[in-house]
């Protein structure tokens, strides 16, 4: 935010990140987990199994929160780590986005009202690719405290080295970060100048050379550690209007209340801001959002141009950032000048108001939190998990989102009856753990092929050259297959 007038003082962090904390155990044991699937799981996998510097099969998705878990061996509470750690990232970016990008008095009931308003009117699954695992929530953390602890000049050689670390590897997490906080940082400075704040622009420039630092450490990572190569160019012109109106309408599908909401609040705040009041202060506080939401356009236009987002049908997924910076800039246009109308003691009174409505807004979005619930959603033995177990298979084959939470839900079966042994998948992301999965001794070897239409099983045992296997059992969900022994030949 751009600070005009006299030095204000900035409302601490600390209750917003206690409260952060409290929401991310919440939502670790609320309905997200109605959703788990296998990009889910596969993480837990990673970090019991095989970790990488990157998430399975891929080089853009940094395995930050899979290494942090790597302490507990349990499955399941390998999962709940890793839950929680993701959603507290979740909550907490909303924290630091608006405490970086409106540094004043009102920057707690922005971040307040951002996340109300994102639990409460977006539904289960638009959260779960924020809140769940995927690197977009944490590479927005990482880089917002990254900006946050950038100095506003060279001098403090500690606040710069830390700066740094953060956005390199916020930029592990997720390496296309820079096109998004690249236009942000660029609209914040240009609103300073324009607006000629007193804050200058000397640390919007600092924090601009830290992010394209920490996008050329993401890309050098890329090249040394990935086994995968992402597509990063950009798809055909004749594409680029598709893939915007595509966005377009998956970013409104079912979030019509959400983008209805801002709209109100966003009238409420320029009436507010074109009274006889605020007419001194009307260019400090319409700039900056605006240039905010135009900052986030373009970041949008450059992810429908992009050939990845067009390989993976335009996922509204790709927007989770920009909707963050259009959700803040938007409530900032309401509550920056409301707050003139504010003394101090009232505006904690609404924060303190803003933070039960937020818990409201959580049991709305994600049930009363229930440990039990939840223990039994992971845990379930589904007949195919059932009969993998009983047949004492050693992998699992066939199409991708059956065999991860099958391998998963077994592993963790297995751990619990106190059976160290492994099971391993045969599937898409199956390329860090072959080596691993052939090496088991042949007469061990019973593999559980789940049949497919287009055999993909058999698909994945032919790319990744098993021995010749056998037949010896067919079950209602599987088939059970050995290696063909030597006297079998004959």
């Amino acid at each position: 935010m751009i600070e005009t007038g006299d030095a204000v003082k900035v409302p601490s962090i600390k209750p917003l990140l206690f409260l952060s904390l409290g929401l991310a155990a919440w939502i670790d044991f609320g309905s997200l987990h109605d959703l788990d699937n296998a990009d889910a799981v596969i993480p837990v996998l990673m970090s019991l199994n095989k970790l990488t510097p990157f998430y399975w099969d891929q080089d853009r998705f940094g395995a930050l929160v899979p290494l942090l878990a790597v302490p507990v061996k349990h499955p399941y509470w390998n999962l709940q780590l890793q839950w929680f750690l993701n959603a507290f990232a979740g909550v907490f970016s909303f924290v630091l986005g608006a405490r970086y990008l409106f540094p004043t008095r009102e920057w707690p009931l922005i971040a307040l009202a951002g996340i109300g308003l994102y639990f409460g009117l977006t539904p289960l699954d638009f959260r779960f690719h924020y809140l769940g695992p995927e690197p977009y929530a944490l590479g927005m953390t990482l880089g917002f405290g990254a900006l946050l602890v950038t100095p506003p000049t060279v001098s403090s050689a500690v606040r710069l080295l830390i700066a740094t670390v953060l956005m390199l590897l916020a930029h592990w997490i997720n390496i296309g970060l820079f096109l998004i906080l690249l236009p942000v940082v660029l609209a914040l400075a240009t609103a300073s100048r324009l607006t000629r704040a007193r804050n200058g622009v000397g640390q919007y420039v600092i924090g601009i050379v830290i992010i394209i630092v920490g996008a050329l450490g993401g890309f050098l990572m890329k090249l040394l550690f990935a086994t995968q190569r992402t597509t990063l160019g950009f798809s055909s012109p004749n594409a680029w209007l598709w893939g915007w109106r595509s966005l377009l309408q998956g970013v409104l599908s079912g979030l019509s209340q959400f983008w209805l909401s801002l709209a109100v609040i966003a009238g409420a705040g320029l009436i507010l801001t074109c009274a006889p009041r605020g007419r001194n202060e009307r260019k400090a506080r319409v700039l900056p959002p605006l240039l905010l939401v135009a900052a986030s356009i373009f970041y949008s236009l450059l992810v429908g141009m992009s050939a990845w987002v067009e390989d993976n049908a335009y996922s509204s997924r790709y927007l989770h950032p920009a909707v963050l910076i259009v959700q803040a800039a938007v409530v900032a246009l309401l509550i920056v000048p409301l707050s003139s109308y504010l003394g101090d003691r009232v505006l904690r009174k609404l924060s303190i108001a803003a933070a039960v409505i937020v818990l409201v807004a959580a049991g709305i979005g994600f049930g009363l939190p229930s440990a039990s619930r939840v223990r039994e959603q992971v845990a379930r033995i589904d007949p195919v998990t059932l009969d993998v177990l009983s047949a004492r298979c050693t992998h699992v084959a066939g199409e991708y989102w059956n065999v991860w939470p099958i391998v998963y839900r077994a592993s963790l079966a297995l751990f619990e009856r106190g059976e160290r042994r492994p099971i391993y998948g045969l599937a898409g992301r199956s390329a860090p753990t072959v080596d691993a999965a052939k090496a088991v001794p042949l007469e061990q070897m019973r593999i559980a092929l789940l049949p497919t239409p287009d055999g993909e099983g058999e698909r994945w045992l032919r790319t990744y050259d098993f021995p010749p296997l056998m037949e010896i059992e067919r079950r209602s969900t599987l088939i059970v297959l050995e290696p063909v022994r030597s006297a079998d030949r004959k």
